[in-house]
């Protein structure tokens, strides 16, 4: 049988003991083999089907040995865990008591938590609201700078300045500093009803001259002659052409533009020359027409006019001729300025 032949000698020693066949303890492996398979030939079905049972026997008893063993280990293994189970919980146990041991009881109330820590939040809630506020007055302020700084560098700009200061100096002539009491400016029925405004000292401007003849009637001479009559050149004399080239390849991909509506160098050189003629001509009350007649009471009035700007003229001084000088000069400098 070629199942005997994977049998160790002890399964073969126990085989041949069952089935009768005497076998000493020193026998080897061969010869157990040998006594088993004379003991077949001997007894074809009897021997075979007793060899069989006894190996099916000593199978069985194979595998509930193994069975077993497998058992015991297991035990063993859950033995172990359980073992280590119980240190592990020993040793977490001692931990435990040990922190305990350690643990030192806090104050009643945390101040860290109540008070420093929202103090904390706070001042850095607070803080980055300065740094973004100080960061758009920053950016702000380089934005107003770069602006302002692009306006002043332009004729027209310093144009617009001189006509605000000869402005301010009309102001200034016209207009008087007095109490309230004694100014003309306010109503006399808000006086008669308000006692502050009839007793009141306060040093307040009287702009009730503004509306007297005489200051009408230099502010009309004013605008006319400082305003109107050199934007009126400025703006039919405009030497402010611009060459604006497209594409230098082709010859007529040009533009020709004017860089000013009004050119700032005619409005000074005109304002300059009107101003010159008014303050060092004649007295215009020396050529007034003794004759009659529509035109020569128009030209009457115009030269009376005349004289009475003059008389503003005078207060201004040399001050418009310097700055209309400074900004022709400018106005030529700036003719040289690339677009």
């Amino acid at each position: 049988m070629s199942e005997l032949q994977g049998l160790k000698k002890a399964e073969l020693y126990s085989i041949c003991r069952k089935v009768g066949i005497h076998a000493l303890a020193k026998d080897t492996k061969k010869v157990l083999f040998d006594k088993l398979s004379s003991y077949i030939e001997k007894n074809p079905e009897e021997g075979l089907l007793a060899v069989q049972k006894s190996l099916e026997e000593e199978t069985d008893d194979e595998d509930e040995q193994t069975l077993a063993e497998n058992v015991e280990e297991t035990d063993e293994e859950e033995d172990d865990e359980e073992e280590d189970d119980e240190e592990e919980d020993d040793e977490e146990e001692e931990e435990e008591e040990d922190e305990d041991k350690d643990y030192k009881e806090g104050a009643p109330i945390d101040l860290k938590e109540w008070i420093v820590d929202p103090l904390i939040e706070k001042f850095e809630l607070v803080y980055g609201k300065v740094l973004d506020f100080t960061d758009s007055v920053g950016i702000t302020t380089l934005d107003y700078n770069d602006e302002l700084r692009e306006n002043l560098s332009s004729t027209v700009t310093l144009n617009y300045v001189e006509l605000f200061a000869e402005t301010v100096v009309f102001l200034l002539h016209f207009v008087a500093f007095v109490p309230l009491k004694d100014n003309e400016s306010v109503l006399e029925i808000l006086k008669s009803n308000i006692e502050f405004l009839s007793e009141s000292e306060l040093i307040t401007p009287d702009f009730s001259p503004l509306f007297t003849f005489k200051a009408l009637s230099v502010f009309t001479s004013w605008l006319f002659t400082a305003v109107l009559l050199p934007l009126l050149f400025a703006y039919y004399i405009n030497f402010s052409r611009r060459l604006i080239i497209f594409d230098e390849d082709e010859e007529d991909s040009g533009l020709i533009t004017r860089a000013y509506k009004f050119d700032p160098f005619i409005f000074s050189l005109s304002k300059v020359l009107l101003y010159f003629f008014i303050s060092r001509g004649n007295g215009p009350l020396i050529a007034i027409d003794p004759f009659g007649g529509i035109i020569n009471a128009l030209k009457t009035h115009i030269l009376i006019q005349i004289d009475i700007y003059r008389n503003f003229v005078d207060i201004l001084g040399s001050f418009p001729l310097v700055l209309g000088i400074a900004n022709i000069l400018t106005a030529i400098y700036s003719q040289f300025e690339e677009y």
